[in-house]
């Protein structure tokens, strides 16, 4: 025996049926998107947060490493003042007891004037007759040895 004819009646609540299953699902699909989302949301702020923690705490340590820097170079320069503020009296000492020395007539003579530079130059022409103050020593210069190759190299490579 054949089915009997479908009424228009039950074919509009199949398609209502059809329509409100598809309705539901969208809607379940929709929820699972958005629950989803709010995790990843907050999962992203629970790492931003721990990590906030952490930069925070490098960022200190690096200012604290940086204020100790300061303070170290700050001693490092007193102390270097210090120590020149202590050796520039001897400086100062060491170049007035020259000058008052070189004053005295035993300072005199042992202080050198310009014409005792030139009998030191006197001495050493008297000392080495060969090369005499000033004499131009270009000539005896060493000769180079054009057969010979140069120092580490292979005569094929020039």
């Amino acid at each position: 025996m054949p089915p009997p004819p479908r009424s228009a009646r039950s074919r509009n609540s199949m398609w209502a049926k059809l329509a409100a299953g598809a309705g539901i699902l969208a809607l379940a699909a929709f929820a699972i998107w958005m629950f989803g989302n709010a995790r990843h949301d907050a999962g992203r702020l629970a790492e931003a947060a721990k990590w906030q923690a952490e930069v925070r705490v490098r960022d200190q340590r690096i200012a604290d490493l940086r204020v100790e820097n300061e303070r170290r170079e700050t001693a490092s320069a007193v102390r270097y003042a210090e120590r020149l503020a202590a050796i520039d009296p001897i400086i100062l000492r060491s170049t007035e007891r020259v000058i008052q020395y070189a004053q005295t007539p035993a300072g005199r003579a042992a202080c050198l004037a310009a014409d005792r530079v030139r009998g030191i130059e006197a001495d050493a022409a008297a000392l080495f007759p060969a090369y005499p103050a000033g004499a131009d020593r270009r000539g005896d210069a060493v000769r180079p040895d054009t057969a010979a190759g140069a120092a580490g190299r292979i005569d094929d490579e020039r």
